[in-house]
């Protein structure tokens, strides 16, 4: 089955959604940031060299297991001045192999970017919807995977300058979770649920 469409389509995706994360939830400096236009509305992303770079390979190194459907979610995780988990976005991702009368139906993608525009939009204003974070957070992106996949993601050529690690249990979990949905993106080629798992007890984190 042909992915290739809709890998194109959540990598780019994914990369914009992780500055504005960023830039929304403060994990760095506004400084950092300026603004470009994507999906033809404007979103906040990232300029300094090195942060860009890693948001760049981070989201390149999906790619192979993308192209194969092997991707069930991608997660933005921020994580407390002490490596805790306090918030998980959560892209849960359901690709749709490619069919030539997809791009007839849409043939300006005039509905698909309409699609992307909302869901940018809505995670733009995500703040409003979640508590403030303590000072001084970072950040850690995350990828489930069917079982047999991580052996065969290690051993990919294209993987060694950027290798994927498994998570540790505390990595992970986000202690008293609520859960705030945010965005469904229903696309041809993809669909796309992301929703937050919010810590309870954001500042008492140790």
């Amino acid at each position: 089955m042909d992915f290739s469409v809709s890998c194109d389509i959540v990598l780019e995706l994914l990369e914009v959604a992780i500055n504005l994360i960023l830039y929304t939830r403060e994990i760095y400096p506004p400084a950092v940031f300026q603004r470009r236009k994507k999906y033809s509305i404007p979103v906040q992303m990232c300029v300094h060299p090195g942060l860009r770079s890693y948001i760049s390979e981070c989201v390149g190194s999906l790619r192979p297991v993308l192209e194969k459907g092997e991707v069930e979610r991608v997660v933005v995780v921020v994580l407390s001045p002490e490596g805790t988990p306090v918030e998980k976005f959560v892209f849960e991702i359901t690709q749709h192999a490619a069919r030539p009368h997809n791009i007839k139906q849409d043939p300006q993608l005039s509905r698909l970017e309409e699609a992307l525009r909302a869901f940018c939009l809505k995670l733009s204003i995500s703040d409003s919807l979640l508590q403030p974070l303590p000072s001084g957070c970072s950040f850690a992106v995350q990828i489930h995977v069917p079982e047999h996949v991580p052996p065969t993601l290690s051993a990919n050529p294209q993987n060694q300058e950027f290798p994927w690690v498994e998570a540790e249990k505390e990595q992970v979990e986000v202690k008293e979770p609520h859960i705030v949905p945010l965005k469904t993106l229903r696309t041809e080629v993809c669909r796309m649920q992301l929703y937050v798992e919010e810590s309870g007890n954001k500042m008492q984190t140790e």
